[in-house]
């Protein structure tokens, strides 16, 4: 079994979930015989421990540090064993990836638009939809600065749409220059 594991995870994760199960309901215990490189730099970040009726490989950050250019991957060898000494094992090898930011889904850093007869445009009404994509998969969230700002435009934290605030039949600014942020909160905005 092979997983990844990106180097900027910092929350306790599952990796696996082991289903091993023995004849006759006879009760088993499945461990961590041994990893490698044992010597790594987060060699005690993984764990085999209980959880609800299966048994859980966990990366345990805080325990050491993930580094992919000393330990890009490390083999684990876990053992299922019964109460009478009969045991399988296996090995997991978990794989280290980085976490790539978020990009534009348009040509270039800049896209100039123009919205005619603003003032039609009612409270709540999408000026612009941005739109931004994360390779692996990552929660996005968007901000933006305004310039000038005079209170009638946001963006939506989780969608990236641009929407008028207010009515802006009393707009009267020819150009507004918005300014648009997204993270994943792993990487640094772009």
């Amino acid at each position: 079994l092979v997983v990844t594991l990106s180097v900027q995870e910092t929350q306790n994760k599952v990796l696996d979930v082991i289903g091993c199960t023995g004849t006759n309901g006879s009760q088993l215990k499945v461990s961590l015989a041994s990893v490698d490189p044992k010597t790594g730099s987060c060699a005690q970040c993984f764990q085999v421990l209980n959880c609800s009726s299966d048994w859980c490989l966990r990366y345990i950050p805080n325990v050491g540090t993930l580094n992919i250019g000393k330990d890009p991957v490390y083999s684990l060898n876990i053992t299922c064993q019964n109460t009478i000494g009969d045991k399988i094992s296996w090995i997991t090898e978990v794989r280290l990836t980085t976490n790539s930011p978020p990009t534009f889904n348009n040509s270039g850093p800049f896209a100039n638009i123009t919205v005619q007869k603003t003032r039609g445009v009612k409270a709540g009404q999408v000026i612009y939809a941005v739109k931004a994509s994360d390779a692996d998969g990552d929660y996005l969230h968007y901000r933006m600065n305004i310039k000038p700002d005079n209170g009638n435009f946001e963006i939506g934290e989780y969608d990236g749409a641009i929407k008028a605030i207010n009515d802006l039949s009393q707009e009267c600014i020819p150009a507004v220059t918005f300014e648009v942020f997204v993270t994943d909160k792993i990487n640094r905005e772009v």
